[in-house]
């Protein structure tokens, strides 16, 4: 079986006064929005979660309340990583013989890697930044004509005030 896990970071403020939401709703950066994509599309995912500050690991279905994200000091991630691991064998992953794809930072890869309970681990955006991780989706889903407009427009504006930010930079040295 695929399993895709996705780092969810910004929530969707629309949601901050309400009691409960579906995690699929409550997250809408860039990223968590192509990783979504890319996971089912691409990957093939025959199970997505999300990776939680708060919850450990969540299914899109699954009703949450909003919460503050805080990754922690190095020894709350490592207890993080090991929820996430039971969470994982809770709900039937098999460690051994199902295949993993993280799309996430080294905040939980390097302590998933750590644990070494899986066996096949795919981390394509482990050694990148988040700017990098959005662009990398992107152009992946752009490959495969999967790229929504409406983002497309928001990255080349974003790229292009981002290299506009380091001509000018380079420009006062």
């Amino acid at each position: 079986m695929k399993i895709a896990l996705i780092s969810c970071l910004q929530q969707d403020a629309a949601y901050a006064s309400w009691d409960e939401v579906p995690a699929e709703k409550l997250f809408n950066s860039d990223f968590f929005k192509l990783a979504n994509i890319y996971a089912e599309k691409i990957y093939g995912a025959d199970r997505v979660y999300f990776l939680s500050t708060k919850y450990a690991i969540l299914k899109p279905q699954q009703i949450v309340s909003p919460y503050e994200n805080h990754f922690g000091d190095e020894d709350m991630q490592r207890m993080r990583c090991r929820r996430i691991i039971s969470q994982l064998i809770l709900d039937g992953c098999d460690l051994e013989s199902d295949e993993f794809l993280f799309l996430a930072d080294e905040h939980y890869t390097t302590c998933i890697h750590e644990i070494g309970m899986i066996q096949s681990m795919i981390m394509p955006l482990q050694e990148m930044d988040s700017s990098n991780a959005v662009n990398y989706l992107a152009n992946e889903l752009e490959d495969h004509g999967l790229l929504p407009q409406s983002v497309k427009a928001r990255l080349n504006f974003s790229n292009l005030l981002k290299s506009t930010n380091q001509i000018c930079k380079e420009m006062e040295l």
